[in-house]
């Protein structure tokens, strides 16, 4: 099923990716997929302590 279908009229969908300054390369190609699939993505980058301790982030 693709996400598209999952979602009501403006609805969101929320992804866990990975470190954009650690896999620049990958982040750009995820953003593009859902960019070329319209659904309108919007790039969100923290750090997460607890995560950055495990050597992600």
């Amino acid at each position: 099923m693709q996400i598209r279908e999952r979602l009501s009229e403006g609805g969101v969908f929320s992804m866990n990716a990975l470190s954009p300054t650690q896999h620049s390369t990958a982040y750009q190609a995820i953003f593009n997929t859902l960019k070329d699939a319209n659904l309108h993505p919007y790039p969100l980058c923290f750090s997460i302590p607890s995560f950055m301790r495990h050597g992600y982030g």
